[in-house]
């Protein structure tokens, strides 16, 4: 019997696949959800935050391990002004970390490095 599983795994590597093609032909960067622990992230500061298509929220491009992302962060949070505050003050390079799996208990913390 053919292992199903390598199929789906096959199939899903394609829609990946596709969908980056997709993104690259219309000039869309990907967007990066904070995974829980420590990562390092570098604000491009050439790109000012700009309006999200979310009510109150914002999108900050960042470079992740090389690979330009936009990260969607409330205007009202605090790391949000933690992030402004320090690339207005000349520093683009961090250390992110988030704690937390749901939005009423994630806390993050930055490190500038």
């Amino acid at each position: 019997m053919k292992n199903m599983h390598s199929d789906w795994n096959n199939e899903a590597e394609q829609l990946e696949l596709e969908k980056q093609e997709n993104m690259n032909k219309m000039g869309m960067i990907p967007f990066w959800k904070a995974p829980q622990g420590e990562t390092i992230i570098e604000v491009m500061s050439e790109h000012p935050p700009e309006d999200s298509n979310f009510a109150g929220k914002k999108d900050i491009h960042l470079l992740i391990d090389g690979e330009e992302k936009k990260w969607t962060v409330s205007k009202r949070s605090p790391i949000y002004r933690e992030i402004v505050t320090a690339v207005a003050n000349g520093q683009q390079k961090f250390k992110l970390i988030r704690v937390g799996l749901k939005a009423d208990d994630t806390r993050y913390s930055l490190v500038a490095i």
